[in-house]
């Protein structure tokens, strides 16, 4: 009999959070709701340590099996930071190819104290850190406004949203991203409510969801409008004041450090025709609205968004208490469409997992449903939807045992081939861990190809490359995968005609889910007959050496 490690490990998490879940309900109807509690967020971190350690980030599995690749560019940030190179991928290029300034500072900290190996540990601690708060700052939220057995509902609801599993874990900025959205959010509401106590945690929220996200200044701006319509002056003038000058200490800087007014990456993401980029993100919308249990609170945001234009069609005085939260979606949803989605798909949507929440318990609240025999039912069935991704979403094929090429390919380039130059196209894991300089052939960290005008979108910031350009750099080693065994072209419009000249394959990669007895074998020695068969077996991964 075949063990299947990862059935039985899906197998397992969902029995034990099943459990927790009957104990959830118990705890509820007995209203011992500070157990409820403990046990929504026993589930939070049993789902978060299941991914950390046997979890994916990436249907490409061995490529981000221990955090996402583009984790590993911050962190390349950071590292740089804290060994005094400066906020720099390469020592002395300056170039902003990262969008989480604040995180990367953050983790530079991290780098000081841990070393560059367990960076990505440190991360996940900071992250799960950033999360417990989220979820008592929600579970509070929830509990002033709709009462404590809502509160205990909307608890585990959010613990058993299996996309807070994945970016908790991810090694991104995710989670600091998600407690300042929820945090202004709330605060925004309560200044709203006539709490003009809370406009200074307002302002400070917006001061650093700026400093966070590259695209941070969105929310704000949102809030500032809403203060605008609700005639708030004071808080107002506080939050303009204070988007405005921190907005303007940011770009100074910015502009005196690299010498441009925008990061890189937003050359990188926003490309391609606009058309295009909505197509993009509608099939990828398509796949998360299905797969990722956000389909009832998507569905509940459209509701309240008809509703309030039926209204305004009607004539009828608009008061917009209470609806920040469907505003906020609705522009995070604008926003993501127009940038052609995102290479995480849900990353910068989990902010729709609570807000979705509070919107579906206020909705029970105002008819009264919690009182019901179908209150259990739906939210069991909501459960349900969001645990489904575990047996639907290949990220969640979970692994006893998990190798990542990348890594192990970066720290063997570091140890073969000190002082070379690298070119690749991921390059998260392996210029950190080779701490080699290296070429970004899809122009997240290179200046020339961040600018370079396209005629179409592919994918986000996947659609920027110039071979022609990184051939002109001359570097010693190229890494990047085989997308066409015939011809070994690789990918990116890497065509083998092009590099067969200066170019020779060096080493075959092991690119699958599994570690093999060698994972990295030299080919240079291989005829084309034994290589194609090498790649074929798996190793799809080739590094290549100038003549």
């Amino acid at each position: 009999m075949v063990f299947n490690s990862d059935l039985s490990l899906k197998i397992g998490v969902i029995l034990i959070i099943l459990l927790l879940a009957g104990a959830v309900f118990i705890f509820q109807r007995r209203h011992r709701y500070n157990l409820v509690i403990l046990t929504s967020l026993s589930i939070l971190i049993i789902g978060v340590a299941a991914h950390i350690l046997y979890g994916y980030y990436q249907p490409d599995y061995s490529g981000h099996a221990l955090g996402s690749d583009d984790a590993y560019i911050s962190y390349r940030y950071s590292g740089n930071l804290a060994r005094g190179r400066g906020l720099v991928f390469n020592p002395q290029e300056r170039v902003e190819g990262y969008s989480n300034f604040l995180y990367v500072l953050l983790m530079a900290g991290g780098c000081l104290v841990a070393q560059a190996k367990n960076i990505y540990w440190f991360s996940c601690f900071f992250n799960i850190l950033c999360s417990l708060i989220t979820f008592i700052i929600f579970y509070r939220y929830v509990k002033r406004r709709l009462g404590e057995p809502l509160a205990a509902s909307a608890a585990f609801l959010l613990a058993v949203s299996t996309s807070l599993w994945v970016y908790i874990s991810i090694g991104l900025e995710t989670p600091l991203v998600l407690l300042i959205q929820l945090a202004m959010w709330i605060a925004a509401e309560e200044v709203a409510r006539g709490h003009s106590q809370k406009t200074f945690l307002l302002c400070l929220t917006m001061a650093l969801a700026i400093l966070t996200r590259a695209d941070g200044f969105l929310l704000p701006l949102v809030v500032i409008l809403y203060l605008l319509f609700k005639k708030l002056k004071r808080p107002l003038i506080f939050s303009s004041l204070t988007v405005i000058s921190v907005s303007f200490l940011y770009l100074a800087w910015r502009y005196s450090y690299y010498g441009d007014l925008f990061p890189n990456t937003y050359y990188v993401k926003i490309s391609g025709p606009l058309i295009q980029r909505l197509v993009s993100a509608g099939r990828q919308f398509s796949q998360i609205f299905l797969g990722t249990g956000l389909a009832p609170y998507i569905l509940i945001f459209m509701i309240s968004a008809f509703t309030f234009l039926i209204s305004r069609f009607k004539g009828r005085k608009i008061d917009l208490q209470g609806n920040l939260e469907d505003i906020f979606a609705g522009a995070l949803l604008a926003y993501w469409f127009y940038a052609g989605g995102d290479h995480y798909r849900e990353r910068f949507l989990v902010i729709l997992f609570p807000l979705g929440i509070f919107m579906l318990l206020k909705l029970i609240s105002r008819f009264s449903l919690q009182k019901s025999f179908l209150f259990p039912v739906i939210l069991m069935l909501i459960a349900g939807l969001q645990l489904k991704s575990l047996f639907s979403d290949p990220r969640f094929n979970y692994a006893l045992f998990k190798y990542d090429y990348r890594i192990a390919l970066g720290e063997f380039l570091g140890q073969k081939h000190p002082g070379k130059l690298l070119a690749v196209t991921a390059v998260g894991k392996i210029p950190y861990f080779s701490d080699l300089r290296t070429v970004d052939m899809l122009g997240l960290n290179d200046f020339y190809l961040a600018r370079k005008k396209v005629d179409f979108f592919g994918e986000p910031a996947h659609n920027k490359f110039d071979f022609d350009y990184v051939l002109s750099r001359k570097p010693d080693l190229i890494v990047a995968r085989v997308v066409d065994l015939n011809s070994l072209d690789l990918s990116f419009d890497i065509k083998e005609e092009k590099y067969r000249a200066n170019y020779k394959p060096l080493y075959a990669v092991n690119t699958a889910k599994s570690s093999a007895y060698s994972n990295i074998i030299p080919v240079s020695n291989f005829s084309r007959e034994e290589l194609n068969s090498l790649i074929a077996r798996g190793y799809e991964c080739i590094v290549l050496q100038r003549k």
